[in-house]
C-alpha cells in the first residue's frame, strides 16, 4: 500500500508540472552586436551611424535638384552656341540644331535666305531665363537687340532630341518667317512692276493702317485697347494667347476687327 501511493503521488507530480511551450524552443535570438562594449564607446557608435543616416538623406533629398541644374546648364550651353552661331552668320549650323519637326516644315535652303532677308547675323542676343518644362523641354527667354539698336524679346522652346538639345520653332517664329517670306516675294514683284524706290520700301514695312494706339510701356497696352500688334510678325494677339504676355507690342487695339483692319493677322496659338 505505502508503495502504491508513493507511485500514484509520483504520476500526480508528473502529470502537474509545467508543460513547454513548444514555439519557446523555436524563438530566434537576439545578438547583441556592441555586447562587452563600454557606455563611451556604444555611445559614439551610436553618433556615427545617426551622422551616416542624416548625409543619406540629405544626398537623397539633393539629387533632384541637382539634376535639374545640370539639365538646365546643358539647355544653357547649347542656347548660347546656337545663338552665337546665328550671330556669326553660320544657318548651316543653326539649321543642323533645329528639331526634327522645324526642319521638316523649313528647308536648309529656305532657312539660310531667310534669316540672311532678315539678318539675322546683325543681332545680339541675350539669354534671359531659362525655364525647365519637364526633362526633355524648355521655355528660353531672350532679348534680341537690332542693328538699329531697337530691342525684342522673344520667346522660344529647346527640346531634347538624341541626346542633344534642339531649337524647336514656336508659330510666332514660323509667322516670322511666313511673313518674311511674304514680304520677300512682294518686294520682287514690286521691283519688277515699278523700279521706284517707294514701291521696294512699301513692300518691308510693318502693318499700319491705323486704328492702333501705343503701348502704355514696353510689354503692356491700355485696358481700353488690350490687344497686341506685333510689327516684326504682323500678327495679333489676344489676352489670353499663349505668346499673349511674352509680346511687346508695337500698336495697341480695341478688337480684332480694328487690328486686321490695320494689317495685322490672328496669331494661331
Amino acid at each position: 500500500m505505502i508503495v502504491a501511493a508513493i507511485l500514484i503521488v509520483g504520476c500526480s507530480e508528473q502529470n502537474n508540472a509545467p508543460k513547454k511551450v513548444q514555439g519557446d524552443s523555436q524563438k530566434p535570438k537576439t545578438v547583441a552586436v556592441n555586447k562587452g562594449m563600454s557606455k563611451k564607446k556604444e555611445k559614439k557608435l551610436e553618433q556615427r551611424v545617426a551622422e551616416l543616416e542624416d548625409k543619406v538623406n540629405d544626398k537623397s533629398s539633393k539629387q533632384p535638384e541637382q539634376n535639374t541644374e545640370s539639365a538646365e546648364d546643358s539647355v544653357r550651353a547649347a542656347v548660347e552656341d546656337y545663338y552665337a552661331a546665328a550671330a556669326d552668320g553660320n544657318y548651316t549650323y543653326t539649321y543642323s540644331k533645329l528639331s526634327s519637326y522645324s526642319q521638316s516644315q523649313i528647308t536648309e535652303d529656305e532657312w539660310v535666305a531667310d534669316n540672311t532677308t532678315m539678318g539675322s547675323d546683325e543681332g545680339i542676343y541675350d539669354i534671359d531665363s531659362i525655364d525647365m518644362v519637364d526633362d526633355s523641354t524648355a521655355n528660353v527667354y531672350l532679348t534680341i537687340t537690332s542693328s538699329d539698336g531697337s530691342t525684342f524679346e522673344r520667346y522660344t522652346q529647346f527640346v531634347l532630341e538624341d541626346g542633344s538639345w534642339k531649337h524647336d520653332l514656336t508659330q510666332e517664329e514660323y509667322d516670322l518667317f511666313a511673313r518674311t517670306n511674304s514680304a520677300s516675294a512682294s518686294a520682287s514683284d514690286s521691283a519688277s512692276a515699278s523700279d521706284t524706290p517707294s514701291a521696294s520700301a512699301s513692300a518691308s514695312e510693318p502693318p499700319s493702317g491705323g486704328g492702333g494706339v501705343p503701348p502704355i510701356s514696353e510689354n503692356d497696352c491700355p485696358a481700353s485697347h488690350p490687344i497686341k500688334g506685333n510689327g516684326d510678325s504682323g500678327i495679333y494677339h489676344v489676352p489670353g494667347g499663349q505668346y499673349y504676355d511674352v509680346t511687346n507690342p508695337e500698336e495697341c487695339f480695341a478688337s480684332e476687327a480694328d487690328a486686321r483692319a490695320a494689317g495685322y493677322r490672328a496669331s494661331e496659338r
